[in-house]
């Protein structure tokens, strides 16, 4: 660093709070108060060194920098360094491509009255010098300013002889035009109305820092063209699996012309950066940046091909996104009355949060497939929880019964109610299987090709023609010998099943 106490501005890392980097005055000299004033507009930092000698003493000057490479820039000097202590740089600020800077004692009209000028940021030329409107000794205009869609000038020492209570101004940016004198609502003498001044596009904020001191803010959209837009962030309950739209409307230019938007997204203030592959500075926002919980906010600016306008936003919370369906089937596939069921996992369920996942199995048992009853005796509960059977065993099981079974993926920490806004569990989507219970005619507990060949060879056969076991499965004992085999005789082997269990 220079040993010589002309001044300095360090950068740091707002979330590790490390200096990433110090910029010091480029023509250094004692005194010279390099960073009295400074602003950053993206990759670009102006400062003032307001009490700079290089045209004479105090007559100020100021830098722009990269704030990515610490590089120089433009240099900008008191274009109209007539006496000595005009202060240029004690006001400054950078927006929208132009550097305004302030010299609070210019003599151009009288000593102290103040004088302000307009760079281009980019060529480093100047475009035009604005003085007060009521220009006067002492007024010392331009010692704080702000740009923005309009550009402001504060003059605390206007009437300084009667006091001083302050003015403020507003500018157009393009043509130097005054708009709207802003008088000091409280004309209290030696207020100083006019230092500092702030600017968010549609409003302005102007400081008095004399006497028991406040700020004052006005609502200035009415002189800005292109008018601000109405913003809608889509949807309006996100999650992380969803991207997000951004809708602009409404945007009124006072001429006519064709009005369009740039975008700009942030999440939790901070803009968003480029990850490579999904666009950022477009209406729509890929759901790969988002995570639960954040702020994202939609930033929409109107402008013209000669004119900004005024901002506007809308944002939305990011909530949790719900576990997918998990893919299941049921095992055997083929199932017997001997046999028991189970569930089979094909995919499991996939928290896009990341959350930890358990399961609730839940069966339901029907006689034609359509009608089903939930068995509470092997299935879960929510409240209090509890999982349930993943596989139930052979007891519960008939013949020609059809079961389905419901596997439904819940976030394992909303289980406990405090933990969720609404005090419920969080479930995921439900996959679902569905099996039919076939008997086992051949007796060898499985269900195939010689089962059907067996129903085949005694379908419509009558029950005097059967042997007695085959007779004892399909017909009561109450059954006339001339009954014959059918879907009635289905139902039969069911009861037969149960009953071979113990039931």
């Amino acid at each position: 660093e220079s040993a010589i106490p002309s001044g300095a501005i360090y950068a740091f890392d707002l979330h590790t709070q490390e200096l990433i980097r110090t910029f010091e005055n480029p023509e250094p000299d004692e005194g010279d108060q390099f960073g009295f004033g400074f602003v950053v507009e993206g990759n670009r930092l102006l400062a003032s060194a307001r009490l700079d000698d290089t045209l004479g003493e105090d007559t100020g000057s100021a830098y722009l920098f990269d704030t990515e490479t610490g590089e120089l820039i433009h240099l900008f000097r008191n274009p109209t360094p007539m006496e000595a202590d005009e202060r240029f740089g004690t006001g400054i600020c950078l927006a929208a491509g132009k550097a305004v800077i302030g010299a609070l004692n210019d003599t151009t009209n009288g000593v102290e009255s103040g004088a302000c000028y307009v760079f281009n940021a980019v060529t480093g030329e100047m475009e035009r010098t604005i003085y007060s409107p009521n220009a006067q000794a002492g007024g010392q205009f331009a010692a704080s300013v702000a740009i923005g869609p309009l550009f402001v000038a504060g003059e605390p020492a206007t009437g300084y002889h009667a006091g001083a209570p302050g003015h403020a101004y507003l500018f157009d940016p393009r043509t130097g035009d005054l708009l709207q004198e802003i008088m000091n609502p409280s004309s209290a003498p030696k207020d100083h109305f006019g230092n500092p001044t702030a600017t968010d596009g549609s409003h302005v904020l102007v400081g008095a820092w004399g006497g028991t001191g406040g700020a004052y803010l006005y609502d200035v959209s009415e002189f800005i063209s292109p008018t601000a837009p109405t913003v809608d962030v889509r949807p309006d309950e996100p999650t992380t699996l969803d991207d997000l739209i951004c809708e602009a409307t409404g945007s009124v230019e006072f001429d006519g012309k064709e009005v369009s938007y740039a975008y700009q997204w942030l999440i939790d203030g901070m803009e968003v950066e480029f990850d490579g592959f999904n666009p950022v500075t477009g209406p729509t926002l890929s759901h790969e940046y988002t995570a639960r919980g954040q702020l994202v906010e939609c930033r929409v600016t109107p402008h013209t091909d000669t004119q900004t306008g005024v901002p506007a936003s809308d944002s939305v919370t990011i909530l949790n996104a719900p576990p997918a369906a998990p893919v299941v089937r049921i095992l055997p596939e083929n199932p017997t009355p001997d046999d028991g069921l189970a569930v089979w996992i094909d995919t499991e369920s996939v928290d896009p949060d990341g959350d930890a996942i358990v399961y609730l199995f839940e069966w339901f048992s029907s006689n034609n497939g359509e009608d089903w009853t939930r068995r509470p005796e092997v299935s879960g509960n929510l409240s209090p929880f509890f999982p349930g059977n993943s596989s139930i065993s052979s007891i519960y099981t008939l013949a020609a019964e059809f079961w389905r079974v419901e596997v439904t993926p819940i976030e394992a920490h909303t289980l406990s109610k405090s933990r969720t806004s609404k005090g419920l569990p969080i479930l995921g989507g439900k996959g679902s299987a569905e099996t039919m219970i076939l008997p086992d005619l051949d007796g060898d507990n499985t269900v195939g090709p010689d089962d059907l060949t067996l129903l085949l060879s005694i379908w419509h056969r009558e029950k005097s023609e059967l042997p007695d076991e085959a007779s004892k499965m399909f017909f009561r004992d109450a059954d006339p010998p001339e009954s014959r085999i059918g879907v009635g005789q289905l139902w039969h082997v069911t009861l037969y099943g149960w009953g071979r269990k113990g039931g």
